[in-house]
C-alpha cells in the first residue's frame, strides 16, 4: 500500500482527521462529500408484474427487450421479451426472494417482473457508482409478515456517501475494471468445467481409451461391471450428545454432510465424545459421500483427518480412490434423480453399495485419474485466482467508497 494512503488510513482509524477531511457521525470523510438519502437523489420505482398482453416468448420488433425477475435479475427470463418498460441508466435491486438486496446496473431498456426496485439517479449521481455503493453497503433486510424484503419507501430512507459526479464516475470506472477481470475469470472457470465434464464423459465410459505409459499404446483390457459393495467397504458416523457441551471442546474436526469438501470446519469434538457416540474417524484422502441434507449425493476426497456424523458415508477401496470419487461425482445427478424422487427421502449405505459401476484395470484407472486430477487442479488454481480478485476488489471498494483513497477528476 502507498505510504501516504497507509498513513491516512492509520490516522482515520486512530480518530485523527487528515487535511481535507471532516469528522461526521458516520466517521471521517472527505470535506466535500455529503451523506444523503437515496430518495432525495433518485427516482425509485417498484416493478409490477407485466400483463400477458405486453410480453412474449418471441423476439420481434414489438417485444425485443429482455424480461428480468427478482429471482434471476442478473440473467433475465430467457426466451421472454417485452415492450420497453424501463430504460437505462438505472440500478435494479432485488426487493424480495433470492438475492435480496443484490443490485444490478442497467444501461439498456428492459422489462421486469416481480419485486424489483428500479432506481433512476438524478443528474448529479452516476448509476454505476450507486450500484457499486449498494453492493458494498446494503446489509439490512426489512421484515414484512415474516418475509425479509426491501420496499421502495424504505429504500428511499437509506443514506449513502456522495462524492462529486466526476469522482463517482472515476470510482465506478476503476471498480468496473475489477468486475470485468472477475467476469472473465468466471467465464474461464465455466469453460474449464465444461471441458472437464466432456473429458469425464469420454474417459469414465470407455468411449475414449487412454494411453498406457508403460507401452505407449492405448489400454485395451475389458472393463468389469460390479456393484460398488463388491470392491469397497463403507461406514458412516454419528453425533455426540448435543446437550453435553463438554463433548464439543476438543481438537478433532467434526465433519457433517455440508462440509465434506472443506479444508476446515467450525465444530470440534474430543476423544470422550468419540468413544461415547457412533462418530467415526476418517483420514485425509478418504472418499466422503453425503447421504442426506442439502448436499445429498455430493462426494469429496477428504482434505482433513476428522470424525464424521451419520449423514456422511466413508468409502474405502483397493481401487483407485480418485477414480472412484470422480465416477461417483460424474453419476451424482443420475443417483439423486433415481433415489431422491422430488427431493424426498435419503440416500443410504445400502443404496450406494448396490450401485453398478464399470471399472477398468487399476493402471488404466490411475491414468484416467491423473488426467482428471490435472483438470481439477487447473480449475482449483483459477478459483483461487478468482477469490484473490474478489478480495482485491472488496479492499479497493472499502478504500474508494469511504474516500480514504481519492481519485483524480
Amino acid at each position: 500500500m502507498n505510504p501516504e494512503i497507509k498513513q491516512r488510513l492509520d490516522d482515520i482509524r486512530n480518530g485523527i482527521v487528515p487535511q481535507g477531511y471532516k469528522k461526521t457521525k458516520i466517521g471521517i470523510v472527505p470535506v466535500e462529500w455529503e451523506y444523503v438519502k437515496f430518495g432525495d437523489n433518485a427516482s425509485i420505482k417498484v416493478a409490477k408484474d407485466l400483463n400477458e398482453s405486453i410480453y412474449s416468448n418471441k423476439y420481434d420488433s414489438m417485444h425485443k427487450y429482455p424480461v428480468f425477475s427478482n429471482t434471476v435479475a442478473n440473467e433475465g427470463l430467457y426466451g421472454f421479451y417485452a415492450e420497453a418498460q424501463y430504460k437505462g441508466d438505472c440500478v435494479t435491486v432485488v426487493g424480495r426472494g433470492i438475492g435480496l438486496g443484490t443490485p444490478f446496473y442497467r444501461n439498456t431498456s428492459f422489462g421486469a417482473v416481480g419485486r424489483l426496485l428500479i432506481i433512476y439517479p438524478d443528474n448529479n449521481n452516476d448509476a454505476q457508482f450507486i450500484c457499486i455503493y449498494i453492493e458494498h453497503k446494503i446489509k439490512v433486510f426489512f421484515e414484512s409478515g415474516g418475509i425479509p424484503q426491501l420496499t421502495g419507501q424504505s429504500f428511499k430512507g437509506y443514506k449513502y456517501l456522495k462524492p462529486s459526479l466526476p469522482e463517482q464516475k472515476k470510482i465506478a470506472e476503476i471498480l468496473t475494471t475489477w468486475d470485468k477481470a472477475i467476469e472473465l475469470k468466471k467465464e474461464l472457470i465455466k469453460q474449464k468445467k465444461l471441458q472437464k465434464k466432456g473429458l469425464m464423459q469420454l474417459l469414465l465410459t470407455g468411449e475414449k481409451r487412454v494411453v498406457n505409459p508403460d507401452t505407449g499404446l492405448e489400454f485395451d483390457d475389458e472393463w468389469k461391471e460390479v456393484r460398488l459393495g463388491e470392491v469397497a467397504s463403507f461406514f458412516s458416523g454419528g453425533t455426540p450428545l448435543r446437550s453435553n457441551s463438554n463433548y464439543y471442546i476438543g481438537d478433532i474436526p467434526f465433519i457433517g454432510s455440508g462440509n465434506i469438501t472443506d479444508a476446515s470446519v467450525n465444530t470440534y469434538i474430543n476423544k470422550t465424545a468419540l468413544s461415547s457416540s457412533s462418530a467415526k474417524l476418517v483420514n485425509q484422502g478418504d472418499i466422503l459421500y453425503a447421504l442426506y441434507g442439502a448436499t445429498s449425493g455430493e462426494v469429496a476426497i477428504s482434505k482433513i483427518d476428522g470424525a464424521i456424523n451419520q449423514a456422511v458415508l466413508c468409502i474405502r477401496s483397493s481401487e483407485n480412490d480418485y477414480y472412484l470419487y470422480t465416477l461417483l461425482k460424474f453419476n451424482k445427478e443420475r443417483i439423486v434423480a433415481t433415489y431422491l424422487q422430488g427431493g424426498q427421502g435419503n440416500l443410504s449405505a445400502q443404496i450406494i453399495k448396490k450401485l453398478w459401476v464399470k471399472l477398468p484395470s487399476i493402471p488404466e484407472q490411475i491414468a484416467i485419474a491423473r488426467i482428471l486430477s490435472k483438470a481439477d487442479k487447473e480449475i482449483e488454481l483459477l478459483e483461487q485466482q478468482l477469490e484473490l480478485l474478489q478480495e482485491q476488489k472488496r479492499g479497493m471498494m472499502q478504500l474508494l467508497l469511504t474516500g480514504i483513497v481519492r481519485v483524480e477528476n
